[in-house]
Parts: C-alpha cells; structure tokens; sequence
C-alpha cells in the first residue's frame, strides 16, 4: 500500500436505544467515553482519521 492511497468508508450502526452505540462510536472516533446518558435524537455523524 503506498502512502499516498486513500481509505474511506461509510459505517452504519443501528440498534434498540439505551444500548451504547453512540457511546461505541465516541471511543472509537475520539477515544472518550461519556458516563451520562444523552439521547441521540435523529442521526449522529463522527469523522475518524488515523494518525500515523
């Protein structure tokens, strides 16, 4: 793979509510975890870069 190459993909997570999934996105995409609750309302868009 050379440096200049480029990934992107579109990832959907769905599922019941009060489950963890805006909570499984947060730690992936920004490495945070939230310990209240905060209900999603509509949808939740997160961008995640790799660092090298």
């Amino acid at each position: 793979m050379k440096n200049s190459e480029v990934f992107r993909f579109k990832i959907v997570v769905i599922g019941d509510g009060a489950v963890g999934k805006t909570s499984l996105i947060k730690k992936y995409t920004k490495g945070t975890f939230e310990k209240d609750y905060i209900k999603t309302i509509g949808a939740q868009f997160s961008k995640y870069k790799k660092k090298n």
